[in-house]
């Protein structure tokens, strides 16, 4: 079969449309790809932000619990201060005690005949 010059610039016109529009739907494709891992890689910086924000919430309740341990030391520390304190009013109770001991024994030892 033999092909005059009019069919065979329609076969050739026939086949460049088919070549574009496989290159079209080729093109529209990686193009649809192309979206599908930019909204991937877009879903995956929001885990990452999201991610970020929960470990600082996590390093904010570190801070916290750093200041209470904190002034659970402050506290303890005034708890034996206060114990001091405690010990240092029973040993001035004591000197006390002991002080009107001499004043007792003193008065004892300057009445005569005793």
């Amino acid at each position: 079969m033999t092909f005059t010059w009019g069919t065979s610039c329609i076969c050739r016109k026939f086949y460049q449309s088919v070549i574009t529009s496989t290159l079209h739907v080729f093109t529209f494709n990686a193009m649809a790809w192309v979206m599908y891992q930019c909204k991937t890689m877009a879903w995956v910086m929001y885990q990452c932000k999201t991610m970020a924000w929960v470990m600082y919430q996590c390093k904010i309740l570190a801070w916290v619990m750093y200041q209470c341990k904190t002034m659970a030391w402050v506290m303890y520390q005034c708890k034996t201060m206060a114990w001091v304190m405690y010990q240092c009013k029973i040993l001035a109770w004591v000197m006390y005690q002991c002080k009107t001991m001499a004043w007792v024994m003193y008065q004892c030892k300057t009445i005569p005949g005793v």
